[in-house]
């Protein structure tokens, strides 16, 4: 997992925010599964604009929370 910001990381094409799944990488889009808090969507606006993305709103929701394994340090 990288560390893009505070409190915003990247695994692969997911994007977490305060260690939530809450977007996904596709091609030149940047797919938002959901609706968030103002500071979870600022994040999802700044990898958005890191990488040159359109932010799309997805019609379906990620089920559940992606949380760090216990005992990891970011």
């Amino acid at each position: 997992m990288k560390k893009i910001g505070h409190n915003i990381f990247l695994d692969g094409d997911k994007v977490f925010s305060y260690l939530t799944h809450v977007a996904t990488i596709d091609g030149d889009k940047l797919i938002e599964h959901g609706k968030y808090s103002a500071s979870t969507s600022r994040h999802v606006t700044k990898v958005a604009k890191m990488y040159g993305l359109t932010i799309i709103k997805s019609t379906t929701k990620v089920e559940d929370f992606n949380w760090l394994p216990t005992g990891i340090r970011i």
